[in-house]
């Protein structure tokens, strides 16, 4: 699509040795007209994909990352896409992961028709061996992924990083979902999980016992409800379910958060 005819918003990528997946990635983002691919030093052929796309590559900056040059502050290694951006319309995906043509053509509606600036949930759903999940326990699951810049203070949170919206600004959401793989190696699954609770334990100093257990109570709350909705899609709901074993992987993440939480505990 010559660049004309494209969309005037900026999507930015996150990369590390993502060969494997960025292809089909960048082939749902090529409608856009800048896509900044921010690259965490890969080795494989990742560089040289986005590059095939004519994206704009950055390399990550070392003071944001951890060893062996994994991210240690993902919103700060999102603001560097922020900072580069040539388009006030703004979205992210992570380098598996797809958008359908029906979200790249809500979102080239909204920006070609003036909408004032705001910031935008696009619900996602799972995919596994090709097969959309029309039934998982995490549903509905949405994330704000496309917003305009004047609309928010840029990204937050070292880990699970989000948007920060100002005050006021009006908030919506598209009507069709991105796709998102399920990783299908458990090694792997297991492996982001402790990474993450690793980041997360790090932004936390110690605790009473009474915010250990309000922290751990919230946490139990999401498993109980993530179960009852596990029951649930047996009997209600048409469509591809999305597996147990994968299911448990969201309490198996709850018990390692609150596990990991126990030495933040202050007993005097």
């Amino acid at each position: 699509m010559e660049r004309l005819h494209k969309i005037p918003c900026t999507i930015e990528v996150l990369t590390h040795n993502s060969a494997a997946t960025l292809e089909r990635t960048l082939q749902s983002l090529e409608s856009f007209d800048q896509i900044i691919v921010i690259d965490g030093q890969s080795t494989d052929a990742t560089r040289e994909i986005a590059a095939r796309f004519h994206a704009e590559i950055i390399d990550q900056q070392a003071q944001h990352q951890k060893k062996l040059n994994t991210i240690g502050d993902f919103a700060a290694i999102r603001n560097q896409g922020v900072a580069q951006a040539r388009h006030k319309w703004f979205a992210f995906v992570d380098s598996d992961e797809l958008l359908t043509s029906a979200v790249v053509q809500e979102i080239a509606d909204l920006v070609g028709a003036q909408t004032p600036p705001g910031a935008y949930w696009i619900p996602r759903k799972y995919t596994l061996d090709g097969e959309v999940i029309e039934r998982a326990c995490t549903y509905p699951n949405k994330q704000m992924r496309f917003f305009h810049l004047d609309a928010t203070n840029g990204f937050i949170k070292k880990v699970h990083e989000r948007i920060a919206v100002k005050a006021g600004m009006p908030i919506g959401s598209l009507r069709n979902a991105m796709l998102v793989p399920v990783t299908t190696d458990p090694i792997a699954r297991r492996r982001k999980q402790r990474y993450y609770v690793q980041i997360e334990a790090e932004l936390h100093s110690e605790m009473s016992v009474r915010e250990y257990l309000r922290f751990a109570a919230r946490h139990l709350g999401v498993s109980v409800l993530y179960a009852f909705r596990s029951i649930r899609n047996i009997f209600w709901g048409s469509g591809k379910r999305l597996p147990w074993r994968y299911e448990l992987d969201y309490h198996f993440y709850n018990a390692l958060l609150m596990k990991q939480f126990l030495k933040k505990i202050r007993w005097l």
